[in-house]
């Protein structure tokens, strides 16, 4: 309903402003209690998605009731704003009053933590943040490691996105702006290089691994014959 209320109050507005909106008004509220939930575990069942209400509102009435001109008035900006820096301005002031608001109340919400939480909420808490901790015994579990083939396909993506943002180069355009393409692609395409060389070093480690386990095998399996 939200979406569709800044939808309508904003169709003659250009795509790129719409999805900025979009991003606060929807991307802000998710990630606060993502991220601060994991910084800070000391808060009731209900914090994640009354923070994501909060943010929310929060974002819909910073973009809608509160023009950029009064955040300038605030911030000391006495002169009149073009249209570019009001744009400019609405964009940061909705971001940052966003988080502002949104960490206060997820924070807030930690002053109920001991009336409103049961023991056993605690202790899940517990047992999840105890489990994410962890680090994976690929041995013991029995399901071999699986970072080669993430380190594989994360790379052979970066490579072809990389050097397909570095032929924007071959557009017509002056050199310093050409050079974006490769300064921007070429350093996709070496987080891509690298990633596929430590997919390549693991690979071989494996096989080595392998190697010498099955001489191993063979010498126990002759000392029991």
């Amino acid at each position: 309903m939200a979406v569709a209320v800044l939808i309508a109050r904003n169709r003659d507005a250009d795509l790129f402003t719409l999805l900025l909106k979009l991003n606060v008004l929807l991307g802000y509220p998710l990630v606060i209690p993502m991220v601060l939930g994991i910084l800070y575990r000391r808060t009731p069942g209900w914090a994640a998605w009354s923070t994501v209400i909060v943010s929310m509102g929060t974002a819909y009435i910073v973009q809608n009731y509160i023009p950029p001109e009064t955040i300038a008035g605030i911030c000391g900006l006495a002169k009149p704003l073009n249209e570019l820096e009001a744009k400019h301005i609405g964009f940061i002031s909705s971001g940052v009053i966003t988080l502002f608001a949104g960490s206060c109340w997820y924070f807030f919400t930690s002053l109920f933590y001991k009336q409103t939480t049961s023991e056993k909420y605690r202790q899940d808490v517990e047992a999840f943040f105890k489990d994410m901790n962890t680090p994976i015994d690929h041995a013991r579990e029995h399901d071999g490691n699986q970072d080669s083939p993430q380190y594989k396909f994360m790379g052979i993506l970066c490579l072809i996105y990389g050097g397909i943002m570095m032929l924007g180069f071959v557009i017509p355009n002056t050199l310093s702006d050409r050079m974006i393409f490769i300064y921007n692609g070429g350093a996709i395409t070496l987080t891509g290089g690298i990633l596929y060389y430590i997919y390549r070093r693991k690979k071989k480690s494996i096989r080595v691994n392998k190697a010498e386990a099955v001489p191993a095998g063979l010498t126990q399996e002759a000392d029991c014959s």
